[in-house]
């Protein structure tokens, strides 16, 4: 029996992968995406429990904002356009001993409550309010000419905060609200500049939120890859590599189906990748997911409804001490934005609680071997969440239902990552890591991951997918000089000129 034969291959249909689908396609090229889950997205994903939809990526997207950047990047993939963002009014909210800080998207607001909560911290707090300004100043997404006390915004105001990490921001701080605020909604390793950053990006109207949440983005992102023409395969997980030589030339299936290929893209964990390679993950990668001075993590989080409208607003980090199961202070998201995430008079209330590798690796082992005692661990971990909340918020007492909790061993499991974890880390003094899209000593395999660029994240996927596209068209153009390549080359040559004349290049030298 004669073996389809598939153009290009996409392994995974995360962002990455989607993302490489829709720029392949928009070159001209016939691509086909294999994702082993039954609905696109990857990570980008959310799902449903009693009656109500539980989010599971977004917190903020960067390129919300027209005309600023990753917006058209964002919008040729269909993911969102003008009308299907919505931006809060705030970043989060941190508490300690009954005082409460708000990182507002009005800046000067936020600026304004910091000092009425210290005033001792006068100059720290500026000088934080000062990078942030000139963040968006250098984003293009700062409205008006601002100045921080006098001083003019500049971009060594950012660079100041290179090698400060987030614990270490907050210990300038006096007073003990400000100390904690810092490093509560991202964890204390990262670097400083990814919370000025972000928070610039959100205050500036580019970090918002996609309409729908994360699996309606993903979906559109998938709707926008079809119309296309290209075929996504969900359910269809890939097992193995057919190689011959230097090259891929297919695919077995996990139901072991064999489909061929000219070319693929990786748009999996690169443990994945590597894997099926049956190669050792080269040391460039290897630093930006495996190194030991950059630390895995991941999450543990639950999902609960609530009768009636949620007590807060946004995000906001409350103080949960006393408990075995949970660290002293835990993240509250609220989704009273999304109508049709819960019934009409309820709202949906998420915890998120970071935990680094080793709490990872404890989770993903036992899930693996000892099933009932993992399951009860998640209990009483959703248990102790329910009861700081409902300390926290006595008028939700009794009112609070849980619909679900899931952990590191769940990304594990559903997408392949290492340690579940679901995102990289950006550590103080050290500026983002790129390394080549090309596989070595594989001239028709690409990378398009999101871990090749610390510290990943959503728009690291997109890009990826992208570069990961413009890095094979070139190979593409090299192998229909190459009669002595193992590919179609007339095909290949076809599929260049048509691909180049839509960017509107030309093929000739």
């Amino acid at each position: 029996m004669n073996e389809p034969i598939f153009d290009i291959l996409i392994v995974g249909g995360g962002v990455a992968g989607l993302s490489a689908g829709v720029f392949a396609q928009m070159g001209g090229l016939e691509t086909h995406i294999y994702e082993k889950h039954f609905i696109p997205g990857g990570n980008l994903t959310g799902w449903d429990r009693q009656g109500c939809h539980i989010d599971n990526c977004v917190h903020w997207l960067t390129g919300t904002r027209p005309g600023a950047g990753y917006f058209d990047f964002w919008k040729t993939l269909g993911a969102i356009d003008e009308n299907t963002v919505y931006q809060p009014e705030s970043f989060y909210t941190s508490e300690l001993d009954g005082q409460s800080v708000t990182f507002w998207a009005d800046i000067e607001k936020t600026r304004r409550g910091m000092l009425e909560l210290s005033p001792a911290d006068e100059k720290e707090i500026n000088r934080f309010i000062r990078a942030v300004k000139s963040a968006m100043k250098m984003e293009n997404i700062l409205d008006e000419e601002y100045v921080v006390k006098g001083k003019k915004l500049s971009p060594f105001a950012v660079l100041g905060y290179l090698r400060t990490g987030l614990k270490e921001l907050g210990e300038r701080f006096s007073h003990p609200l400000l100390r904690k605020a810092f490093s509560d909604y991202i964890m204390g390793e990262y670097s400083a500049l990814a919370l000025i950053m972000a928070y610039a990006a959100f205050a500036g109207g580019n970090g918002g939120l996609p309409v729908g949440g994360s699996r309606a983005m993903a979906e559109r992102i998938a709707e926008r890859y079809e119309s296309l023409g290209g075929t996504l395969h969900l359910g269809k997980g890939i097992s193995g590599l057919i190689r011959k030589g230097d090259r891929v030339c297919g695919a077995i299936l996990d139901d072991g189906t064999r489909v061929g290929c000219d070319y693929v893209i990786f748009a999996c964990d690169p443990y994945v990748t590597y894997s099926l390679l049956g190669q050792k993950m080269p040391k460039g990668l290897t630093k930006n997911v495996a190194a030991k001075k950059l630390p895995v993590y991941s999450s543990l989080q639950c999902a609960f409804v609530a009768d009636g409208k949620a007590p807060f607003s946004d995000n906001v980090v409350i103080e949960s001490k006393g408990y075995d199961d949970i660290p002293d202070r835990i993240i509250l998201r609220e989704f009273s934005h999304e109508a049709g995430f819960a019934p009409e008079g309820k709202n949906i209330i998420q915890v998120l609680i970071y935990i680094h590798d080793e709490q990872c690796d404890e989770w993903i082992g036992l899930r693996a071997n000892d099933r009932a005692t993992y399951r009860e661990r998640k209990a009483r971990m959703a248990a102790a969440c329910a009861d700081a909340i409902v300390r926290r918020y006595p008028e939700l007492d009794g009112k609070l239902t849980l619909l679900d909790s899931w952990t590191p061993a769940t990304y594990h499991r559903y997408f392949g990552s290492h340690g579940g974890a679901w995102m990289g880390v950006l550590l103080p003094g050290r500026f983002p890591l790129v390394t080549k899209r090309n596989v070595k000593g594989v001239k028709n395999a690409f990378l398009a991951t999101q871990w090749l660029r610390a510290p990943g994240g959503l728009p690291n996927a997109v890009t990826g997918g992208d570069e990961a596209v413009k890095t094979m068209m070139k190979r593409i153009e090299r192998d229909r000089k190459r009669p002595s390549e193992a590919i179609d080359i007339a095909r290949a040559g076809e599929y260049i000129a048509v691909a180049y004349a839509k960017r509107g290049r030309s093929t000739e030298r």
